[in-house]
């Protein structure tokens, strides 16, 4: 089944393709770490994943905190 992970901003933009492309079905884990598809660390706020499996689409918020560890 073709399955597509992605993170949009609050305008709509993509963010960051996480995955795209066939899966058998199963229970598979992705990870994100907060970065766009540069590389670069995203900011604060609020941000959507796009979740699409066949014909199936879920859209659920996240929200994000990007904290400065202080030595």
């Amino acid at each position: 089944m073709d399955v597509r992970l992605a993170i949009y901003n609050v305008n709509g933009q993509l963010i960051r393709n996480i995955y795209h492309g066939s899966l058998k079905k199963d229970e598979y884990n992705f990870k994100w770490d907060g970065t766009d598809n540069t590389g670069r660390v995203i900011q604060s706020g609020i941000y959507f994943l796009y979740m699409q499996s066949g014909f199936n689409v879920q859209t659920k918020k996240i929200i994000t905190v990007s904290y400065t560890h202080l030595t």
